[in-house]
């Protein structure tokens, strides 16, 4: 806060929301898409032009073999750690956690009945696990 109001500028990644606005081709994107009827549920894998193109990036600039068919699109970080957290944490189990942390994570570990371990990101750096 001190930061702000001395006139620097503080990027906020708490709440998820962009710094700026939406830039103008997406928005135009946006219109066109709701004019073409575009405006249903996409599949829940994302629809397989945008799967292709982030394959082709994957593949071109990260050299990650990757196919359309091992992407999957999803509409924010908190849904991504959600499916992460579900399909790896068993109830009982212990989820290392380097703390600071983003305060959500440990809701995701709760709600699949696990135990938050915290681990200070100072002394990690320092002595390693």
């Amino acid at each position: 806060m001190k930061l702000r109001a001395a006139g620097s500028t503080v990027y906020q990644f708490e709440g998820g929301e962009p710094y700026m606005n939406t830039p103008d081709f997406v928005k135009e994107a946006m219109k066109r898409a709701v004019d073409e009827n575009k405006s249903r549920y996409a599949p829940s894998s994302g629809i397989p032009e945008l799967r292709e193109a982030i394959a082709d990036k994957l593949r071109s600039q990260n050299s990650i073999p990757a196919q359309a068919k091992d992407v999957i699109v999803l509409n924010g970080g908190m849904q991504g750690l959600f499916g992460a957290f579900q399909s790896v944490v068993n109830p009982g189990d212990d989820v290392l956690v380097f703390s600071p942390f983003w305060t959500p994570i440990k809701d995701l570990i709760a709600h699949c009945e696990g135990r938050t371990i915290l681990v200070p990101t100072n002394e990690a750096r320092a002595e390693g696990l």
